[in-house]
């Protein structure tokens, strides 16, 4: 690569190292400014507003077969859906819509690590029934789109430059989710962008998920122009750490606009005036101070900086394993077929959030399901594997309480469909020390460490791809999620670990391979909800 991309690289390895936790650091990370915690609704005063109907749709399809099967799972009789006001408002909800308030927390349909939500839905609608083309921000506070830039200049605006988004001229409408970075980074410091980057994958699988169940095609694309959508949500090139957010992916509704929008050179509207997307759009302020982190949108825009033309990522570097041919495949029985009918929409709308488990073990074919389609649900562009498994993240599950399976840390090789024995022998002690004491460590069944080789992925790949991974892994963390949710199980995604002695641990401490987030999974005493 060149010398200027190496550079970034060489800052993100630091920036990796020095966002490490060590053992003293546990106890500072506790200590949280609540008076000045960011306010989880960002609202667009000002702007024209439009009132999302709530006579909503839902996803009646099996959780698990929509998992499997994506959008094959929906009857014959559900699919495609009117391209209508009413299904984007359903789409948005089940997606990214406030179901439960505990605790003062208004939690959400999505996965969120530390329930922060820092992230946004943008709208770019261009042939929906009941809604006039334009730019469009989802406001979760009074279930609305608030109206920022007009319909043909938004979708000249996202395609400029990139001919493999032609497209989407003919197409219903493309979500932009993006990340507020202050409100991670409120609670897990410059260690926060990780977090916010995962959340996003969370955000942009959930998306693709109720899309599917709803009878839509959809595509997921985890990488776009960094400063395409800088300019198009209206952000400033010199904006201050308290407003700094950035595009992280896009999920488009994929299906045949019925009425597609007239693209610019065809437009027979000859008065309209010609609009230039603004620099900025005015935001206000979501915390009374903010700490900033320069570190942090530094390490995104190294990540995202031009230098490296778009391209998809391939064997061998979606082939990467941790292990040596040292540690042969064990044979596992084959489990029982999934059963679970839990139907998708009812799933999210219901879903709990779970701090502690019980002491219940689960079976072995629940892991198994869950682990599987976590893991073996294909990848998304720019990522293209040789086979229908993750591309950049690996699974190491430390087994504690697992009916059939031998206490021990395993390593599930998602290339080959396969578990190895690591280690054999009881972590559960290790494995709640090096989680900083969190409490779902302490009877959780089992608790997946989820690993990128960093160093080999940014040498061979780019530097976008310390980013990707991170998206990779929240993609298959809400997978799991749901999956577990499924199941009758609960899982709890944690980004806070001691790293060092965790690779150790996993027996990685001496490769390129970096633990990303971890999930513990396990029975409650009630079921989520």
């Amino acid at each position: 690569m060149p010398h200027e991309l190496l550079e970034r690289v060489d800052r993100l390895r630091d920036f990796q190292i020095a966002t490490r936790i060590t053992p003293p650091q546990g106890r500072e990370l506790a200590k949280l400014d609540y008076p000045n915690r960011p306010n989880p609704y960002r609202v667009f005063d000002g702007f024209p507003k439009v009132a999302l109907p709530t006579n909503l749709m839902s996803a009646t399809v099996a959780a698990l077969e929509v998992l499997s099967l994506g959008r094959e799972a929906v009857p014959e009789s559900q699919l495609n859906p009117p391209q209508d006001i009413r299904t984007l408002a359903s789409w948005l909800y089940l997606a990214y819509g406030v179901v439960k308030n505990s605790g003062g927390i208004a939690r959400r349909t999505c996965l969120s690590e530390g329930d922060l939500y820092p992230c946004e839905i943008y709208v770019a609608a261009f042939a929906i029934d009941g809604l006039e083309p334009g730019f469009y921000h989802y406001c979760l506070r009074d279930f609305s789109l608030h109206r920022l830039r007009d319909g043909l200049e938004t979708l000249n605006w996202i395609k400029r430059g990139r001919p493999d988004l032609q497209f989407l001229k003919n197409c219903p409408a493309v979500l932009l989710v993006s990340t507020i970075f202050c409100r991670a980074t409120w609670r897990y410091k410059r260690r926060g962008y990780r977090s916010a980057v995962r959340d996003a994958g969370h955000l942009l699988q959930n998306l693709s998920l109720t899309g599917n169940g709803l009878g839509m095609q959809t595509l997921m694309r985890l990488q776009v122009h960094g400063k395409t959508m800088r300019e198009l949500i209206g952000m400033p090139v010199d904006m201050t750490f308290a407003e700094a957010e950035a595009v992280q992916g896009m999920v488009v509704w994929a299906d045949q606009a019925a009425h597609p929008l007239a693209p610019p050179e065809l437009a027979t509207d000859a008065a309209r005036p010609a609009v230039d997307i603004p620099e900025t759009l005015p935001r206000t302020p979501l915390a009374p101070a903010v700490t900033g982190y320069g570190s942090v949108l530094a390490a995104h825009e190294d990540c995202v900086a031009p230098g490296v033309a778009v391209r998809e990522i391939r064997p061998p570097l979606t082939e990467l394993n941790p292990l040596s041919k040292d540690y042969p495949p064990f044979a596992v029985l084959k489990p029982e077929p999934l059963d679970s009918q839990t139907l998708l929409g009812k799933l999210l709308l219901t879903r709990g959030s779970c701090e502690r488990f019980t002491q219940v073990p689960i079976s072995r074919d629940d892991l198994w399901w869950v682990n599987r389609l976590a893991f073996r649900g294909g990848s998304n562009y720019p990522l293209f594997p040789d086979g229908p498994h993750s591309a950049l993240v690996r699974p190491f599950w430390i087994v504690c309480n697992v009916t059939g399976v031998e206490n021990a840390i395993w390593y599930y090789n998602p290339m080959h469909d396969n578990f190895s024995m690591v280690k054999r022998g009881v972590f559960r002690a290790q494995a709640l020390k090096l989680h900083l004491d969190h409490p779902a460590c302490e009877n959780a069944a089992a608790i997946c460490i989820m690993v990128a080789n960093l160093h080999r992925l940014m040498t061979d790949g780019g530097p976008d791809l310390y980013r990707l991974a991170h998206l990779e892994a929240g993609v298959a963390s809400q997978r799991l999620f749901v999956a577990a949710n499924a199941l009758g199980l609960s899982v709890n995604v944690n980004g806070e670990f001691y790293d060092q002695d965790l690779r150790a641990l996993l027996g990685v401490e001496k490769t390129g391979w970096e633990p990303i987030c971890s999930a513990a999974i396990g029975e409650t005493a009630a079921l989520p909800g």
